[in-house]
């Protein structure tokens, strides 16, 4: 008797033993659980933070006021436009817009400056804007923009060749068509600053340095080129080539920008 009670004394220790040591390996499988959960929600939650710890909109301020000094001189509304989805704002691109205006509806003199209750009916500055995904280099990486303060005397002349094709050849027929030597004219009447016969001049005009600091892309002067580009909604600019530094997510690659003929101004880029 005293055997057998030994016996069954010793089964319930291995038994507890058994079941101790399985719970402690539960235990410390749902731990390693937790763990690598917690690890990956840390690894993900670090990646949200990488793609957008930085200030968007400072990165905005910064290209606007390097590529578009002159800018400053105005006041009026700016107002920026961006995706929501998961909660959150997305950063990636942001559609921005701003027109000269004043504050105040009561003039003692009449002003040509509209008051900021009423927009324009054609845009001053309109862009859509690409940012980068590293948070040490929150650069713009896409930029397209357009209205009066950019290509106004441009779009004058699409509204002129409106219906028109463009022809290679003299067709005696400028009621249909128009050639390169119609958007010479134009040019030149209208005071184009940097037509094609101005490329010493547009290069020495060039940001490249603002550029590279507000894109990491360093345009390439010697590789300005003027293009005249149709058939319909003529395109008059100056298209410069370059090199995009690489950064953490993308290698070094080619850029460009683009810029119109008129004042120099930006119109157009990936960097």
């Amino acid at each position: 008797m005293q055997l057998y009670t030994a016996f069954m004394r010793n089964q319930l220790l291995l038994a507890v033993a058994f079941a101790v040591s399985v719970c402690s390996s539960e235990a410390q499988q749902h731990a390693t659980m937790r763990v690598e959960e917690s690890s990956a929600q840390k690894a993900e939650e670090t990646q949200q933070i990488e793609v957008t710890d930085y200030d968007p909109f400072a990165a905005l301020a910064l290209f606007l006021r390097a590529v578009y000094p002159d800018l400053d001189s105005y006041q009026g509304l700016a107002s920026l436009q961006t995706g929501f989805g998961s909660s959150t704002f997305q950063f990636g691109n942001v559609g921005f817009e701003f027109y000269p205006c004043r504050m105040s509806g009561v003039s003692v003199q009449p002003s040509p400056i509209p008051y900021c209750g009423t927009a324009p009916e054609k845009p001053f500055l309109k862009a859509s804007l690409s940012f980068g995904q590293d948070r040490q280099r929150p650069f713009v990486f896409g930029y397209n923009a357009r209205g009066s303060f950019i290509s106004g005397r441009l779009e004058n002349l699409r509204d002129q060749f409106k219906d028109k094709v463009y022809s290679d050849y003299d067709l005696r027929d400028k009621q249909r068509y128009w050639m390169t030597a119609d958007a010479m004219e134009f040019l030149h009447l209208n005071n184009a600053k940097f037509g094609p016969d101005n490329r010493k001049e547009f290069i020495a005009s060039l940001p490249i340095q603002a550029i590279e600091r507000t894109t990491g892309c360093k345009l390439r002067p010697e590789s300005a080129e003027f293009q005249i580009r149709g058939p319909r909604n003529p395109e008059l600019e100056w298209t410069v080539r370059g090199t995009a530094v690489a950064t953490k997510h993308r290698k070094e690659e080619e850029c460009w920008a683009m810029f119109e003929p008129f004042e120099g101004r930006l119109t157009a880029g990936w960097f």
